[in-house]
């Protein structure tokens, strides 16, 4: 069952613009900040920003979800 959004990944083209945007206008945190990688905390929520000259997989946008661990009944 998916509970919730974990992570949320753009391809930007100007980190620094971007970093400055979210941070700046949308009040959210820096977590950490990497050539390849700047991630941002919204709420609980990973943010994650991709330089566009080392683009994410496919497309603009992706997400990935929340799901609980499983546990054993044993």
């Amino acid at each position: 069952m998916v509970t919730g959004v974990q992570d949320i990944y753009y391809s930007v083209t100007d980190t620094a613009k971007a970093k400055r945007f979210y941070t700046e206008v949308l009040g959210m945190a820096l977590l950490f900040e990497h050539e390849h990688w700047i991630a941002l905390d919204c709420h609980g929520v990973r943010v994650g920003l991709h330089p566009e000259d080392k683009p994410i997989n496919r497309g603009d946008t992706c997400w990935s979800s929340k799901i609980p661990t499983a546990t054993s009944s044993n």
